[in-house]
């Protein structure tokens, strides 16, 4: 898979993406691991973060609140 991280949510959490999707992973030593697939909207992503338990710093939540 070609993703690019565009967005780390905290220490041992992230956002990339590829063409069709927002990818959310979880560093897992030794590497980062995509855990859960959005293909939809803002609305869809936000609750997967949740129900992965995705530990998200402010700076990172106001970064979120800004895409579409």
């Amino acid at each position: 898979m070609d993703d690019t991280q565009f967005l780390r949510l905290s220490e041992n959490w992230a956002l990339a993406y590829d063409k069709n999707q927002c990818i959310v992973q979880h560093y897992m030593r030794p590497k980062w691991r995509s855990i859960a697939f959005v293909g939809s909207n803002k609305g869809v992503l936000m609750r997967v973060l949740t129900e992965k338990g995705a530990k998200v710093a402010p700076e990172a939540r106001a970064a979120l609140d800004t895409l579409p």
